[in-house]
C-alpha cells in the first residue's frame, strides 16, 4: 500500500512540475569536480535527514523531488569528467602499445593532473 501511495505521489509531482515547465526546479549546477563532489554530499545528507523518521510527507516529497535535481546534476558532471579521465587512459594506454613517447608522456601527465580529483 505504501508503495502504491509513494507510487502514485510521485506520479502526481512529476505530472505537476511537468504542467508548470517555466518554473521547473533547476537544481544545482556544479561548474568544477570538488563543487559536484560537494553538491552531492549536501543533496544526500538532505535526503537522509527526509528519510531518517520514516515517514515521507507531500511537503517532504516535493524537497525530495527538487533534490534530485541536484543529485542527477552532480552525478551527470562527475560521469562526463572520468569519461574525459578515462579516455586520456586510453590514450595512455594506446600510445604505450605503438611507442609513441611524446604523446604517451603528454596524455600520462594529463591524466595525472585531472585525475587528483577524483580521490
Amino acid at each position: 500500500m505504501k508503495k502504491i501511495l509513494l507510487t502514485s505521489t510521485l506520479m502526481a509531482l512529476a505530472t505537476a512540475s511537468v504542467a508548470s515547465d517555466d518554473k521547473h526546479f533547476k537544481g544545482k549546477m556544479p561548474t568544477t569536480y570538488e563543487q559536484a563532489q560537494e553538491y552531492l554530499v549536501e543533496s544526500k545528507a538532505k535526503l537522509a535527514e527526509i528519510l531518517a523518521d520514516g515517514n515521507v510527507s507531500r511537503v517532504e516529497m516535493g524537497e525530495i523531488h527538487q533534490l534530485t535535481y541536484s543529485l542527477e546534476n552532480a552525478l551527470e558532471f562527475m560521469e562526463e569528467e572520468i569519461e574525459q579521465i578515462q579516455e586520456t587512459v586510453e590514450r595512455v594506454h594506446k600510445g604505450s602499445e605503438r611507442g609513441t613517447n611524446a604523446q604517451v608522456f603528454q596524455d600520462a601527465q594529463q591524466f595525472l593532473n585531472n585525475s587528483d580529483v577524483l580521490h
